[in-house]
């Protein structure tokens, strides 16, 4: 009996945030990264959530989709999530996705073997555009309670463009604020030393 491949297609493009493990697995040994995409009517998006949806009602009923419980690959942020970063609000999802093996990055330049060429960490950064390349599965986790859901397996990431970068980097001078200090610095007896009033890190 042959084994059902899981549906899988190209998403549409989005922008790529939390990819601290797209290179590197975290402690659970995955790689995960996260899509933040535009909610619209267009083919690609309807695919997507076809996707999703067809692979959650293929193993639950109408019932349980419904809960509020149910846990969602692909969901519109929540408040919390829109208070802490700027760049979500909701008329955006947010599609998350893992995979235990190391993925294919690549760019949107062809090398001489008419192949994408490779990224390395480093190349991308979050507020990038990208596709991802997924397929989705449902999942019933009865260790602790009864959790149900559908996750999205992360197959493959391609940068079609560069973005703005989401977080923002802050100077040192902006980060640290003036201390006060209540004991008088006593003067160095270098002369070398006379003057310094600041140090390089």
């Amino acid at each position: 009996m042959a084994i059902k491949q899981a549906p899988k297609l190209v998403t549409p493009t989005g922008r790529i945030v939390f990819l601290k493990n797209l290179f590197e697995p975290n402690n659970k040994g995955k790689y995960t990264c996260s899509l933040l995409l535009d909610k619209d009517s267009s083919d690609a998006m309807k695919k997507l959530e076809s996707l999703m949806v067809e692979a959650a009602k293929a193993e639950f009923d109408d019932k349980t989709l419904a809960s509020k419980k149910f846990k969602w690959g692909m969901k519109t942020p929540d408040e919390e999530a829109i208070e802490k970063y700027a760049f979500m609000d909701a008329n955006k999802y947010v599609l998350n996705t893992s995979t235990k093996f190391q993925i294919p990055v690549v760019g949107n330049r062809k090398g001489s073997d008419g192949k994408f060429l490779p990224l390395i960490e480093g190349d991308l950064k979050a507020g990038d555009y990208c596709r991802f390349f997924v397929s989705a599965f449902a999942w019933e986790n009865k260790i602790e309670g009864v959790n149900r859901g559908v996750s999205f397996n992360l197959l493959g990431v391609q940068l079609v463009k560069e973005g703005e970068p989401l977080y923002e980097r802050k100077d040192s001078v902006d980060v640290f604020s003036s201390v006060a200090f209540d004991m008088e610095v006593p003067k160095s007896e270098d002369k070398d030393l006379d003057g310094l009033d600041a140090f390089e890190f």
